[in-house]
């Protein structure tokens, strides 16, 4: 927002520059020449086309002309200032970004050297993500992981989302407290446990105080194990 109102000042001043210009005299002309990029703004200029001589019109009119430049002079070096102040704010945030970003990585890789069970979901949800897709065997998993999560017994459960490929599937799931877990964890692995031939692994997450418990289920395809790191 503050950069948006530095943009806006720059531009305005630079119209005020340009109305005081062509209140001088119709015979000579300024422009103004704003280059934006992405929405930022890069330049301003005053381009003077050729005027006549200011000694045709007087002293009045010359006295004028010469005011009107100064204040013209005064206005163009307050446009320069703003556009410095524009860029420097823009520094900042790029460089605000950049910090809160990293921070976020370091505190999640930390918790998962902390933690060995976060570190194990982080491990299933990797191989996850790096699969393709068995399109027959993901779309059957997740029949199976639907019907159980449609069980009245987890009604007051809520569903993050599941997702199958072709070795791995996960569904996630948020508790609000240890004994809701341990009743969501019981319903699934019956539910899904009798149509379901391979194996399935429940990581439960300590979240925030306050947000109860993260409930992850990684269903293993038969035959198959987490490959090593």
């Amino acid at each position: 927002m503050k950069m948006k109102m530095v943009v806006f000042v720059c531009i305005g001043l630079t119209g005020v520059i340009v109305g005081l210009a062509l209140a001088w005299r119709g015979d000579s002309s300024l422009s103004v020449s704003n280059r934006i990029d992405n929405g930022r703004l890069m330049d301003t200029k005053v381009i003077a086309s050729p005027a006549k001589n200011l000694d045709g019109y007087g002293d009045a009119s010359s006295q004028q002309a010469k005011q009107l430049q100064t204040q013209i002079q005064l206005l163009e070096q307050q446009n320069r200032q703003l556009r410095a102040q524009f860029a420097a704010t823009a520094t900042a945030e790029g460089e605000r970004l950049a910090t809160s970003n990293t921070h976020k990585m370091s505190s999640t890789d930390d918790g998962a050297a902390s933690n060995p069970l976060l570190h194990e979901v982080m491990e299933y949800e990797a191989q996850l993500q790096s699969e393709s897709m068995d399109t027959t065997w993901a779309r059957e998993t997740n029949k199976a992981i639907e019907r159980s999560l449609q069980n009245e017994k987890l009604s007051d459960v809520s569903i993050v989302g599941f997702e199958c490929r072709t070795t791995i599937c996960r569904a996630e799931l948020v508790v609000s407290n240890a004994l809701q877990a341990d009743r969501a964890e019981a319903v699934f692995n019956s539910d899904v446990g009798g149509s379901f031939s391979g194996r399935i692994e429940t990581r439960k997450i300590a979240t925030p105080p306050g947000e109860g418990l993260r409930l992850y289920f990684f269903l293993i395809r038969n035959g198959y194990r987490l490959r090593e790191g």
